[in-house]
């Protein structure tokens, strides 16, 4: 959705082995399967994530949740990269789904509309904001 074949470009999501602070969201009786159904083909499209039910940790004690996880063995899965590597990809990246670097100012914006800042993405913003395009 960030990208074509032609100019990738990244977006984020979850990794096996890890963490992170979020959201769960309680999907109302009865809306179960027909968000499940949405969900899987928003993320699904290419097929590089797992979706896993995952169980989470909230205010009010631990939930199960659906979740998508990156399947580390898939063509598309670019790993960790330093930030000098992901700033081309971020400035060139865009397809259907918009600009990769408007979803990147988007997360950022989301994240910390919600109290999640996150310095790592704000260093990665600001340097796809302020690098030169090749």
């Amino acid at each position: 959705h960030r990208g074509t074949p032609e100019n990738p470009g990244l977006v984020l999501g979850l990794a096996p082995g890890g963490s992170c602070r979020g959201l769960v969201y309680r999907v109302p009786a009865g809306h179960g399967e027909e968000v499940l159904d949405y969900l899987h083909e928003r993320e699904m499209v290419t097929g590089v994530y797992n979706p896993r039910w995952l169980t989470v940790d909230t205010p009010v004690g631990r939930v199960r949740a659906a979740g998508f996880v990156v399947d580390t063995r898939h063509d598309q899965y670019a790993g960790r990269l330093s930030t000098e590597a992901a700033v081309p990809y971020i400035r060139q990246g865009e397809g259907k789904g918009g600009a990769c670097l408007d979803y990147l100012r988007n997360t950022v914006r989301h994240l910390d509309a919600l109290d999640m800042h996150d310095a790592g993405l704000h260093r990665l913003l600001r340097a796809a904001e302020t690098a030169e395009d090749a």
